[in-house]
């Protein structure tokens, strides 16, 4: 048979375990994931009180310097009435009640200013526009600031054109003539021209060059051959030399410059070399008794008539 001695002890020892489960099994367990809400509006207080109080420290440094403003316009107005008394107490300024109410008792802006400085209340007349200054239509008795006038800058002047360069001395035309002989070369460059020249036994007295009527007249060029001591001869030819490509040959026929299509450059050219002053020979289309110049009468290319050339 069982032994039933232990049964209420066992009972107990059910009755304990069942309760216990129950207790686990009826157990809340709290879990929560993301921010915390109350934690959250915490932070957002103290983000207000912050934003508060910078607030107030910008309202606290604004006080202060109007404070500071204050005190300052204080000193001043505590200087200026020191001034006052120690004027009065040294006899530099007498004042009577009422008598001196009217600008015309002060002799400058300076001595009514003071006096309306002590009694601001009797002596208001002095102040007539209100503006906290006493009688400022007299005549200031402090030295008057001397103003500078600053003369207007003088427009700029043009600057002055070079002087051109001196004339070179060149004997007279009948000083050439009576001369005799003289000994020339023509040169492709004036280096090319020395080099020759220094191989000679003789110094040359021509200097010359070539020219088409498609370019002015060269003063600079005559002058500075006059001032080498050589008598400029320029080989004149009656075509372009230096616009070759463009400009029709056919254009400086003789039978054009006849005509006259040529008489403005000719004339301007003739009035330039009289104005230079300076002696020059002029060599005018060159072999024109050869047929390989477009001037010649023989076998030229553009139609030339005899006695045109002439």
């Amino acid at each position: 048979m069982p032994d039933l001695s232990h049964r209420p002890t066992r009972y107990a020892l059910a009755l304990t375990s069942l309760v216990s489960l129950a207790a686990i099994g009826t157990a809340h367990y709290d879990v929560r994931f993301g921010v915390d809400p109350t934690v959250a509006s915490a932070e957002s207080q103290n983000v207000d009180l912050q934003g508060k109080v910078d607030q107030l420290e910008r309202k606290l440094h604004q006080t202060q310097a109007q404070l500071d403003a204050a005190k300052a316009t204080n000193a001043k107005a505590t200087q200026d009435a020191t001034a006052v008394a120690h004027a009065l107490a040294t006899g530099q300024l007498v004042v009577a009640s009422g008598s001196r109410a009217s600008c015309a008792s002060y002799a400058d802006q300076e001595s009514a200013e003071r006096a309306f400085l002590v009694d601001r209340v009797g002596l208001a007349a002095l102040d007539g526009d209100h503006d906290g200054r006493a009688c400022e239509q007299l005549k200031s008795s402090a030295p008057p600031q001397v103003v500078k006038v600053l003369e207007p800058a003088a427009p700029p002047q043009e600057p002055s054109p070079p002087a051109p360069p001196a004339r070179p001395t060149a004997p007279s035309k009948a000083e050439l003539l009576a001369s005799g002989h003289h000994f020339g070369l023509m040169d492709a460059t004036l280096e090319d021209y020395d080099a020759v020249e220094a191989s000679l036994a003789w110094d040359t007295t021509i200097h010359g060059y070539f020219a088409g009527w498609d370019i002015p007249f060269d003063a600079d060029r005559i002058s500075s051959t006059w001032g080498r001591g050589e008598i400029p001869m320029v080989t004149w030819e009656s075509r372009p030399l230096a616009d070759t490509e463009t400009t029709p040959q056919s254009d400086y026929s003789l039978e054009n410059i006849i005509g006259g299509n040529f008489d403005a450059y000719l004339t301007t050219y003739a009035q330039q070399v009289k104005a230079l002053g300076l002696p020059m020979i002029i060599r005018f289309d060159q072999e024109m008794n050869g047929d390989w110049y477009r001037w010649s009468e023989v076998g030229a290319p553009v139609g030339n008539q005899p006695g045109d050339y002439i």
